[in-house]
Formats: C-alpha cells, sequence, structure tokens
C-alpha cells in the first residue's frame, strides 16, 4: 500500500474510532485500574485477531510508540503511530512495508522498527525523519541492536539460516553470522529472534522451528566469535525484547503475540540465566530504574531490584503489552487499545 492509500485508509479508520468513542467504547472509558486514552486505528483495521493485538509499547521522544501485525496472515504494511499525552491522541509518524512491527529499539539517537516480515521495501523502518531501509535483504528481521552506539546489527532470518547482518557507522551492510538448521535435510528452519549488547559483548542465540533452541548462545567480543551460556533454557523459548536493566538482561522467553497464556521472565547475568517470577508473563518494560511484567492473569507487578515484587495494578483480561512512558504505566490491548493506570490516591 502506497502512501496515499495508507493515509486514506487511516482516515477511514479515524472516522471508526469516532463513532466507537460516540458508543461509549472510545478514549477515557475507565476499566478498573485503568483508563482508556487511545485507540490505535491501524491495528484496529486488522483483519485477524492476531494482528490487532498491540504487541509492544516503547517509549521515546516523550511519545509512546506501538506495534502490531500478523506475519502469518501477511496483512501489512502497518502504521508505525505513538501516543502523544500532549495530544491526547494517537500520531501516525510512518508506514512501513512489513507485515508486523513487535519491537522498536533506539540506535544513535533514532528509533528502530525492525520489520518483523519485510513486504518489498523494508528490513527497518527509521526515523526522524522516518524512511523505509532495505539494506540486507532479509526474510525476517525480528530484532535490531547497536554494539559501539552507532552501529546497527540486524537479527533474523534468510532462507532457512538464522542470520545476523551488521550495518557500520559508514552505513555499509555485512552479513556477519549464518546458522543453518541443526536438522540439514531440509524441513527445518532456524532464526534469531533476538540480539543484545551486554559488558562490550554481543549476543544471539539460534532456535530451530522444530527441534528448538541451539545448545548455547553465540558471543561477539570485538573479535570473534564463542559459543555463550545458553540464553533460552526453555524447550520453546525464542527469547523476546532483552532491555537492560541493573547491570543484567531481562527478557521474556516467546513473543507477546505468541500466547495469551505467557511465557516466562528470564534474566540474564552475564553468566547464567534466572527465572525470577514463578508465573507466566505477557510482557515486560523496563523504565525509571524499575522493571514492570504484565502477568498471564492481568497482575502488573514492579520491582527495582528482582527481587522484591509489589503488584502496582491489574490490567483487563485483553492487555498483552505493558510500557512505562515517564512514571505513567501503560498496557496495550488485544482491541488495540492504549490504557494507562490510574492515579491512586
Amino acid at each position: 500500500m502506497r502512501a496515499g492509500r495508507a493515509a486514506s485508509q487511516w482516515r477511514l479508520l479515524a472516522g471508526l474510532a469516532l463513532l466507537l468513542a460516540a458508543c461509549g467504547t472510545g478514549t477515557g472509558t475507565v476499566d478498573g485500574d485503568f483508563v482508556r486514552v487511545a485507540v490505535h486505528l491501524g491495528a484496529l483495521g486488522q483483519p485477524t485477531a492476531r494482528g490487532r493485538i498491540l504487541a509492544v509499547l516503547f517509549p521515546f521522544e516523550g511519545r509512546l510508540y506501538a506495534g502490531y501485525g500478523d506475519i502469518d496472515a501477511n496483512t501489512g504494511p502497518i502504521a508505525v503511530a505513538a501516543y502523544d499525552p500532549a495530544r491526547g491522541a494517537l500520531v501516525r509518524d510512518w508506514t512501513s512495508d512489513t507485515e508486523a512491527v513487535y519491537t522498536y529499539r533506539v540506535v544513535d539517537g533514532r528509533l528502530i522498527a525492525p520489520a518483523i516480515d519485510p513486504r518489498v521495501e523494508a528490513d527497518f523502518a527509521s526515523g526522524p525523519p522516518w524512511r523505509d531501509q532495505r539494506p540486507v535483504r532479509a526474510d525476517h528481521v525480528y530484532d535490531a541492536a547497536t554494539l559501539s552506539g552507532r552501529d546497527l546489527w540486524l537479527a533474523g532470518s534468510q532462507g532457512l539460516d538464522a542470520v545476523l547482518w551488521r550495518i557500520d557507522e559508514t552505513g555499509r551492510p555485512s552479513e556477519v553470522l549464518r546458522v543453518p538448521p541443526e536438522d540439514r535435510s531440509g524441513d527445518d528452519f532456524g532464526r534469531f529472534y533476538f540480539a543484545f549488547a551486554h559488558q562490550g559483548r554481543l549476543y544471539v542465540h539460534a532456535r530451530d522451528f522444530y527441534r528448538g533452541p541451539h545448545p548455547a548462545s553465540l558471543v561477539w567480543d570485538g573479535r570473534s566469535w564463542s559459543d555463550g551460556p545458553s540464553l533460552l533454557p526453555l524447550p520453546d523459548a525464542q527469547g523476546w525484547h532483552p532491555q537492560a536493566f541493573a547491570g543484567r538482561i531481562v527478557y521474556t522467553s516467546r513473543q507477546t503475540v505468541a500466547s495469551a497464556d505467557g511465557s516466562r521472565l528470564l534474566v540474564f547475568d552475564g553468566a547464567s540465566v534466572s527465572q525470577p517470577l514463578p508465573d507466566p508473563v505477557r510482557d515486560v518494560a523496563v523504565g525509571g530504574g524499575r522493571v514492570a511484567a504484565l502477568l498471564a492473569d492481568g497482575r502488573i507487578l514492579v520491582t527495582a531490584n528482582l527481587a522484591d515484587w509489589t503488584e502496582a495494578a491489574r490490567a483487563p483480561a485483553g492487555a498483552r503489552s505493558v510500557g512505562w512512558l515517564g512514571r505513567d504505566l501503560y498496557v496495550g490491548t488485544d482491541a488495540s487499545e492504549i490504557l494507562r493506570a490510574r492515579d491512586r490516591p
């Protein structure tokens, strides 16, 4: 869909959002501990239930960016849009040529939206100013990371192989790592679902669709690759949205959209992985020196040390993602809504 058609669709959905508001299901509606502040028009227009899930809420320059889409149903392109509390509205910045955006990263002052299922023109979108870029011709880009602060590493796949690319500080792309599935018969395929930098090293861990995680992670120390500790200790783990917190890396075992039953919270301390919560989680977010975990039962637990957890709020049943914007706590729902936690007396 080109820019003109995308803008027309956005206007039609804006009218639908106004109709929903008039019917009492728009912004301002209170649901327990939360109040609805926006409906994501791009997600609302998706034809599948999975496509309407807000899979990520990510703060950048005072706004909260949301991601959505359905890589199985191929329902792109995807609107890159953010809730702006100063305007009290969702603002669309761009329409990216991908079937889904499930995560965002900040690299060298730019917001990066990996194209999880590229169509024609995007390995990722970046901004501001916003544009799609297609330097590596990936089949999938699940995550992005930086090691120097200015380079860009893209984790994903091409063909049957898990592949990692690097775009250096001059903008030159290169393939730096390719890991085939352990079953070489052609009946399985591998992916890198995440990449992160920790203590001057870059980490990835390949996972095959049928056989599950490879035995060890792979670690780049700036000179060479070596085997690292297992970052995927569960047989169904993919590894999703790693975030730095207090000298450690927190992440979930599976994508936010993978299952309403949730996954597991994982913490990597540079040597091994632990599971600090016994309950399944749907999403985790780092902000303001705290970690918020959205549990599958709707409880949101907050911690400043990954040991002592306090229940901060209870989200409605449809909540699938959690995010911080300043000191405010938000959730994204499977009905394309963005909700903000109510102030407590």
